[in-house]
């Protein structure tokens, strides 16, 4: 848990003295997960997640580019076609890089860390057993995405998220995540 703490502490923080930013925003997001397990030799049906955080976004030259350090718990998992549903929750770190090809709308890519807090498998006749899956403590992965700013400091974004390290068994995270931002 300290580790989570100190993480997101340099990411919050670590990019605040940004000297060369032209803008400097903070504010929150909120959303819906659609999330699987991929890989291996196991079939998952999608299950549904949502994803809760702050932002920082520190922009570029002349407004055409940008990084966005997040902090965000997330709520993952699939369920399987035996009946099992598992549950993966994190606090992801992601940095995103930004590029502005109009003022209001973003092209998103960039490396996740997440570190593991909740697991749990759930049978769907016996919702009364609850066991731990065994998952990997640390998942990284790669996001592409977009965003668009709206009126009164809104904005939604659009993410893919690619998990590349093998979380549980042959299976690695699989996320679709639709954001409403705030930015104070």
């Amino acid at each position: 848990m300290n580790r989570i703490l100190i993480v997101a502490v340099l990411t919050i923080l670590g990019f605040s003295d940004y000297s060369n930013a032209q803008e400097i925003n903070f504010g929150a997001k909120a959303g819906l997960n659609i999330t699987n397990l991929n890989g291996g030799h196991t079939e998952g049906d999608h299950s549904i997640g949502f994803h809760l955080g702050f932002i920082s976004e520190f922009i570029f030259r002349r407004g055409r580019f940008g990084v966005q350090p997040e902090f965000l718990y997330s709520s993952q998992g699939s369920k399987a076609r035996d009946g099992y549903k598992t549950t993966l929750d994190y606090v992801s770190v992601p940095l995103l890089f930004k590029f502005f090809p109009i003022k209001a709308l973003s092209f998103e890519a960039g490396p996740q860390a997440s570190f593991l807090v909740n697991d749990k498998r759930e049978f769907s006749d016996d919702l009364e057993t609850e066991t731990e899956t065994g998952a990997e403590n640390f998942d990284l992965g790669v996001n592409l995405g977009l965003g668009y700013q709206l009126k009164y400091n809104l904005f939604v974004q659009a993410r893919y998220h690619y998990g590349i390290k093998k979380v549980l068994g042959d299976l690695h995270n699989s996320v679709f995540q639709f954001s409403l931002g705030y930015k104070f």
